[in-house]
């Protein structure tokens, strides 16, 4: 998230920062993608990053690390064949091969630095890194679209196309990115001033419950697609859709955090070998 704004600033040492933050994630070239692509061509097909209406995100997550890559490529080599004037885009002002070569450099360093084990926290931090990012692209467009207007013409970006949540933590936490209607308006505008708009597209809860949610489909679409379709039609959804939205998603995120800190405590009791087991458990439940 700290990348993402440092992304949008209008300065050199704020864009050079947040895009090498990205190294450690093997994700520089979402700077290129996302600057130049995503916020040019978001709701429409031509964008990686937004996730289509019925598309779950196991579907979208492939579909948006190839297409990123690709179109952060694609934008390079425009730049340096027609703005800059070379002769070719295998050159040294390249970014993507900069980009490109750190991510063979960094797993050698982390390796010569830690071992095996330097090697397996990059590779997991990196990996869990990129799938949330991803999993926030997600959620930030799901199933909204700019209308088409021409030919590879769409209409012109605005507080419709993302989803917004107004719960005061997460927007604390992220940075304010869950106004993110105001920010794809107006894009260079510093986090602290975005706003919140009543026209906007409304999540039933904050980004950071959402995102444990995409992960099983079939709750995400039976929550959301109500939802998108009432904005599809240019209304407001039923407050009953968005409160029985906010109640499946709570109890979804109690349930699997009940289920998996029950089996972690069982695992901890049987490595520990305390007396406290499950056969314990059971018999003071009953």
């Amino acid at each position: 998230m700290t990348a993402h704004e440092l992304f949008h600033k209008q300065d050199f040492a704020g864009k050079f920062v947040g895009c090498v933050s990205m190294i450690k994630s093997f994700y520089m070239h979402f700077y290129i993608e996302h600057l130049y692509g995503h916020h040019r061509n978001v709701g429409t097909p031509k964008d990686p990053a937004t996730s289509r209406f019925n598309e779950s995100f196991y579907q979208f997550l492939p579909r948006t690390v190839i297409g990123t890559w690709k179109s952060a490529w694609n934008y390079e080599k425009r730049r340096l064949l027609e703005i800059e004037s070379l002769s070719t885009h295998w050159s040294p002002q390249n970014r993507m091969l900069w980009f490109a070569a750190s991510y063979a450099a960094m797993p050698v360093a982390c390796y010569l630095y830690g071992g095996i084990t330097g090697l397996l926290v990059l590779f997991i931090s990196g990996t869990v890194s990129f799938i949330y990012l991803e999993g926030i692209n997600y959620i930030e467009h799901y199933g909204l679209e700019r209308k088409q207007i021409g030919v590879d013409l769409w209409e012109k970006v605005d507080i419709r196309h993302s989803w917004n949540a107004p719960h005061r933590m997460t927007n604390y936490f992220l940075f304010k990115l869950q106004r993110h209607s105001d920010h794809h308006e107006n894009s260079y505008k510093p986090y602290q001033t975005l706003c919140s708009y009543d026209q906007s597209p409304q999540l039933p809860n904050g980004y950071a419950l959402c995102v444990m949610v995409i992960f099983y489909p079939k709750l995400w679409f039976s929550v959301m697609n109500p939802i998108v379709d009432y904005y599809k039609k240019g209304i407001k959804p039923d407050p009953k859709v968005l409160s029985q939205g906010k109640k499946a998603m709570w109890n979804y995120t109690f349930f699997m955090f009940g289920f998996f800190g029950l089996m972690t405590f069982i695992q901890f009791t049987r490595v520990s070998n305390l007396p406290f087991n499950l056969t314990n458990l059971r018999a003071m439940l009953n």
